[in-house]
């Protein structure tokens, strides 16, 4: 399969775990050109590779909501953590990326307990407006990205990097819904601490 530059990577960091990611290409690649693939040629979501679509999901760090965190820390997690970058994606009172959703008043949203399912699970729900989908164009290309149009002429999409990709249609072999564009892995760069900080952060948000 042909893997387009950096939207190519952007699909395999998006949807696979980052310790994977190389070995999941070379599965891919395989898989591109076994007997098995060849049975996957006609447009339609089962056009695509399930290897693209699948993870192994590490186990959850268990943090206690009751105990109190630190706020001041949790927010140079969420602006300043070079292996996290919330805000890569993630707006706050007009700081940060335009990829996901706005979380500025995300603290009078939503509880401590649906802010931690989110960071460890990020595909349990996702956002409404915030739905994922991954292309495969007809050139071997595969783009994965938000959703910011989906009309009968082109599709839009927004990848992690904010980069807007516009494809035709007339273009596209396969599509299909993707994961979430927030990585199942994150929080497996923080401590439980650390994820209990940057939650009482968001919790502040209003």
């Amino acid at each position: 399969m042909a893997i387009a530059g950096t939207a190519g990577l952007l699909v395999l960091t998006a949807v696979l775990s980052a310790r994977d990611g190389l070995r999941r290409m070379n599965e891919v690649e395989t898989w591109r050109g076994s007997e098995a693939a060849q049975r996957f040629q006609s447009p339609g979501p089962e056009s695509l590779p399930e290897e693209i679509f699948t993870t192994q999901r590490p186990s959850p760090p268990v943090v206690d909501l009751n105990a109190p965190g630190d706020a001041a820390n949790g927010e140079r997690i969420f602006f300043e953590r070079a292996s996290v970058m919330c805000s890569k994606c993630h707006v706050v009172h007009g700081r940060g990326g335009q990829v996901g959703p706005d979380l500025s008043r995300i603290g009078a949203e939503k509880s401590r307990a649906y802010l931690l399912e989110s960071l460890l699970e990020p595909n349990r729900v996702i956002a409404e407006g915030y739905a994922s989908l991954l292309v495969q164009t007809w050139d071997g290309a595969l783009i994965f990205g938000v959703v910011r149009e989906d009309g009968p002429q082109q599709i839009r999409l927004i990848d992690a990097e904010g980069v807007e990709h516009v494809i035709p249609v007339d273009d596209i072999e396969a599509r299909r819904p993707g994961l979430s564009a927030m990585p199942a892995d994150l929080t497996q760069n923080l401590t439980a601490d650390e994820i209990r900080d940057l939650i009482e952060y968001l919790t502040t948000l209003r």
